[in-house]
């Protein structure tokens, strides 16, 4: 994702690629899951796009283990979301976040919906808060009427923060926008994490 500046989102014509499909998702899957839900699949579908928008910037503290001292030191995990724009990834903003919505409200047939997950770590040394090597993640969610399959493949880094506990921290989220928005349970069918 990286700091690029954010394109224009392609229209959907024929021959362009599609908001929110990576070109390149990779075959390799780290972590699979199976979603259930009630509501229509659009609202599911926005659900989705508004769970990782809000974890987008999020931070909390976090406990990190750093190569040349023992144990674990104080530090901040955070997380950078961006959204697939065919062979690259958008920043998932409040702008990019609304016209994925309304591309999906208008492209019935969009099942997938590919993000980039980079998680952030930080410690602090000498008042100052270091990064440490960031886990960059790709994360898919496939749609069907009343289910939905979440894949993650991890890119690189070093699994400071375990694929279980990610899907979790996503799911968990998910979770409490469904029923904020009403939209009836959420729940995990099948989880599996290498």
């Amino acid at each position: 994702m990286g700091r690029r500046k954010r394109r224009k989102a392609p229209q959907a014509t024929a021959g362009k690629d599609r908001l929110g499909e990576f070109a390149h998702y990779p075959n390799t899957i780290h972590g699979i899951g199976i979603i259930s839900f009630r509501c229509p699949l659009p609202k599911m579908q926005q659900a989705v796009v508004e769970t990782m928008l809000k974890l987008n910037g999020r931070e909390e503290p976090r406990q990190i283990s750093v190569s040349g001292h023992q144990g674990e030191v104080e530090g901040r995990i955070g997380f950078e979301v961006g959204i697939a724009n065919g062979t690259f990834f958008d920043n998932l903003d409040v702008i990019t976040a609304s016209e994925l919505i309304q591309y999906l409200a208008s492209n019935s047939n969009c099942r997938i919906l590919d993000f980039l997950l980079v998680a952030t770590y930080h410690y602090r040394r000498g008042g100052k808060m270091l990064p440490v090597r960031f886990d960059h993640h790709h994360i898919r969610f496939s749609f069907e009427e009343g289910a939905m399959g979440v894949t993650i493949h991890h890119a690189r880094g070093t699994r400071r923060l375990p694929l279980d506990e990610l899907f979790q921290i996503i799911l968990e989220e998910l979770r409490r926008r469904a029923e904020r928005e009403r939209l009836g349970e959420v729940k995990i069918e099948a989880m599996r994490t290498l």
